[in-house]
């Protein structure tokens, strides 16, 4: 806890173990920890949680009372397993936390903290990386918990590739870590559909650039994109231009003649091609590209028979 808050606030702080007899009831000290804590000019107690599940906001907010009462000072949870549903009722209902690997709530520190805590808020409110959105869409769609190190074989990454996006997720609310023993397993947080939902302000459009290939034969093993593959999964009529998606690390476009712009092209004899940031082979169903990528690929056009069709795809399929 104390390196974490030094790391956020980047002053000193002192932490002192409260020990013996506090004069608190005993469902307020079982399987709790409470600290004295110095930051700056001020001073205040912080309760260690082990975890949070059965505990609702109600009684947070009225024990947090009866701990300031007792203490005389301000008083902050220390909640080892946040989730986003969590934070959103702490801080609408103004209940101070701290929560690993970097999450901070202290409204009693005043503008003091308010300024460092910008930083936090800035890094919940980037969009996601190509891989962390690809991590999170693994989850979703799995919905299981996974090892990182068996996630790192999936995707096809180093381990490190995976902890570092994983903590991007933590950090947004969106995922839960566990550790047992040396193996760290992580999971959505919430229902898949609660967490897509929460993650959709921070989702990235999959398609880096577009492009016409007149290597139509060599685009059928690349699986079917935009209207394509809504048409598939719909009653939309398919388009009168096939359209595929592939990796923009795909070595096979080093192969390939492409064409920035149609109309510098004869005849019909070709595929748009959709280049992804991350592999749209990735739980696609071998003919389409992922449902919630597609979603999003086809995010800003304005056209009521693709919104239609494609709201009552997501419907079905439980995302909306």
């Amino acid at each position: 806890m104390k390196e974490m808050i030094e790391k956020l606030l980047h002053v000193p702080v002192t932490i002192c173990k409260k020990e013996g007899k506090l004069g608190l009831p005993f469902y307020l000290t079982t399987g709790r920890d409470l600290y004295d804590v110095q930051v700056m000019d001020t001073s205040f107690c912080a309760v260690a949680m082990e975890e949070t599940e059965n505990t609702d906001i109600r009684k947070l907010k009225h024990q947090i009372t009866q701990y300031c009462t007792a203490f005389g000072k301000p008083v902050a949870y220390y909640i080892p397993d946040m989730t986003g549903r969590k934070r959103e009722a702490l801080i609408k209902s103004g209940v101070p936390f701290i929560a690993p690997p970097g999450q901070i709530y202290l409204p009693f520190l005043g503008m003091v903290l308010q300024d460092r805590y910008l930083k936090i808020i800035d890094a919940e409110s980037k969009r996601m990386s190509p891989l962390e959105q690809q991590l999170l869409l693994w989850l979703l769609y799995n919905k299981k918990e996974c090892s990182k190190s068996d996630l790192a074989d999936s995707l096809n990454v180093t381990r490190a590739a995976i902890s570092k996006v994983a903590g991007a997720l933590f950090a947004k609310g969106l995922i839960t870590e566990r550790k047992d023993g040396k193996n760290v397993y992580i999971m959505i947080a919430g229902s898949a559909k609660d967490c897509y939902q929460r993650a959709r302000g921070w989702m990235i459009n999959p398609i880096k650039r577009t492009a016409c290939c007149l290597n139509a034969d060599a685009c059928e093993r690349f699986p079917l994109a935009g209207e394509s593959a809504l048409s598939e999964r719909s009653m939309l009529s398919p388009p009168p231009t096939p359209i595929r998606a592939c990796y923009e690390k795909d070595i096979r476009l080093n192969e390939m003649k492409l064409i920035d712009d149609e109309k510098w092209i004869e005849g019909k004899d070709y595929v748009k091609l959709e280049i992804w940031k991350y592999d749209p082979r990735f739980e696609c169903d071998g003919k389409t590209v992922d449902l919630i990528s597609l979603a999003l690929s086809l995010e800003g056009i304005n056209d009521e028979r693709i919104d239609g069709e494609l709201q009552t795809i997501m419907e079905a399929a439980g995302w909306q």
